[in-house]
């Protein structure tokens, strides 16, 4: 699978998404958001019934 094969280069790139790609503000709560949804939506690949919401 793609995504067990990448690397992870110590850097948080998924707090950054919204500020750079939508033009929100980059507060922290934006980045939780973003952490927090992008890493649901992964956990839903490899764990089909896994919740976002838990």
């Amino acid at each position: 699978m793609y995504m067990k094969s990448l690397a992870y280069d110590s850097e948080r790139h998924i707090s950054k998404l919204l500020p750079k790609y939508l033009g929100a503000e980059d507060t922290r709560l934006n980045a939780w958001i973003m952490e927090h949804m992008l890493v649901g939506m992964v956990k839903r690949v490899f764990i089909p019934d896994a919740s976002l919401m838990s």
